[in-house]
């Protein structure tokens, strides 16, 4: 499986605001292990969440996972396995927050879903 994802808006990102890369209505049927690269680099650094949203549902569900990496001096690819469990028709949900100041930089590279657990 493969989902395909759609980019939020990114340009102009303020303190507090997010941006989502929402995955195509995923119905897997059972659990997926959900494998993402992620480069945080800088002194004002947010955060990176995982949700997922129920299909026919306006809101997210709570958060599988959040990442706060800060690298400061030296940006760092890190590799992440995060267990999605069945919940049904979902969409996956990859959050960038935005941090404090504009000193940051968020990355994600490599996302891939197998079934199963990580």
């Amino acid at each position: 499986m493969a989902p395909t994802c759609s980019l939020g808006d990114l340009r102009h990102t303020r303190k507090d605001k997010v941006a989502d890369l929402v995955s195509d209505l995923i119905y897997p049927r059972e659990e997926l292990c959900m494998h993402i690269a992620i480069n945080m680099y800088g002194a004002t650094m947010g955060r990176i969440d995982i949700l997922t949203k129920d299909y026919g549902s306006s809101t997210p569900n709570s958060t599988i996972a959040s990442f706060n990496m800060v690298t400061s001096n030296n940006p760092v690819w890190t590799e992440k396995d995060v267990q999605i469990p069945d919940q049904g028709f979902y969409y996956v949900i990859i959050r960038a927050v935005v941090g404090s100041g504009f000193a940051s930089g968020i990355a994600i590279d490599d996302i891939i879903f197998n079934t199963g657990k990580c």
